[in-house]
């Protein structure tokens, strides 16, 4: 009797001790289990983070800036060959729009596959040349675009504007490889790819030949003072870049004639533009009053371009000058819209 009281009561210890002692491993399963969630989620977050980065790196390749004047100019030449709210319900307006900024946004991410060894020195901080996006990403991504770019054009464009489309892709795979190594022709091609842009959506808003259209003369006003000011543009990034471009052997016309006779340059061809195009408005209407305000809008240009000089060509001067430039860019062409939608040209 003593002996099967005595084994009860082992028996009863063992099982208080082995549910004692299944407790804790309970909660270290649970552990475990809590600890393997809190791991994928940081792996998750993780994961978002690096994927959010690539995307904004890639974005910036893009140059996302331009976005903004290039939707602008688009707009403008659209607006200048049809000053009406239907402009807004046209398909092949809305499309040349968007493949404008597809095709500035592809010409800047090539150029900074190019230009990696260049901006390692003269733009260190650009994605490519830091290395936060890898030569081969960007080269997808270009592709990507282009491929964008490519759909919307042979779905909604008409077959005269199909054939432009490609003839610019080709431009920009072009430029940077070979067009950008020619003197001159470099500054020249780029500042007639920005103000083509005015061209080509004015082109979209018109079943018939734009030379017929009343307001085609004054898109060739404002063709002619975008490609002055992005031209004069152009030569002032060469400035700025005359270093790297030195160091690596690239022809420019700073390197070659010095950031003096080239800051002349573009003086030069800048008030040549606002001039001429001053004197076409007033032919084209009749009305010197009408021309004024071009010079009037665009002397601050001439101004900031005289405060390089003073600062010694500093990269700084320079970049607040294109900063500055923006604002009467844009002035000229809502003045310009404004024109095509009020007055009539009197000699066409």
């Amino acid at each position: 009797m003593y002996l099967l009281k005595i084994v009860l009561l082992l028996f009863n210890i063992v099982n208080v001790n082995s549910f004692v002692n299944m407790k804790p491993v309970k909660l270290i399963n649970t552990r475990i289990k809590y600890d393997l969630k809190n791991f994928t989620e940081i792996e998750n977050n993780i994961l978002f983070t690096k994927f959010n980065q690539k995307a904004k790196s890639l974005i910036q390749l893009t140059r996302p800036k331009n976005i903004i004047p290039t939707i602008f100019l688009s707009f403008s030449g659209g607006w200048i060959m049809d000053p009406s709210i239907y402009l807004f319900t046209s398909i092949p307006f809305i499309i040349s729009v968007v493949d404008a900024v597809i095709i500035m946004s592809t010409s800047m991410v090539i150029n900074d596959i190019y230009d990696i060894k260049i901006d390692k020195i003269n733009s260190p901080t650009r994605p490519l040349a830091s290395g936060e996006i890898k030569a081969i990403e960007a080269l997808f991504f270009s592709l990507f675009l282009l491929g964008t770019c490519e759909y919307l054009t042979f779905q909604f464009m008409p077959d005269n504007l199909k054939l432009i489309i490609q003839l610019i892709i080709i431009k920009i795979v072009l430029y940077t490889p070979i067009l950008k190594k020619m003197l001159i022709i470099k500054n020249v091609s780029c500042a007639t790819l920005v103000s083509f842009s005015l061209f080509f959506s004015g082109l979209a808003t018109s079943n018939t030949i734009l030379a017929g259209n009343k307001n085609f003369g004054l898109l060739l006003i404002a063709m002619s003072l975008i490609f002055v000011g992005s031209w004069t543009n152009e030569i002032l990034l060469d400035i700025r870049d005359t270093e790297g471009d030195k160091y690596n052997n690239i022809t420019t016309v700073s390197t070659v004639f010095g950031k003096e006779t080239s800051l002349k340059a573009s003086g030069t061809i800048l008030n040549y533009g606002i001039v001429a195009n001053t004197f076409a408005m007033a032919y084209l209407y009749d009305n010197l009053q009408i021309s004024l305000f071009i010079p009037l809008i665009l002397n601050p240009l001439v101004l900031n371009l005289q405060k390089i000089k003073k600062h010694n060509f500093s990269n700084v001067s320079i970049v607040n000058y294109m900063k500055n430039s923006y604002s009467p860019l844009f002035g000229i062409l809502i003045y310009l819209c404004i024109i095509a939608y009020f007055f009539t040209p009197i000699n066409n």
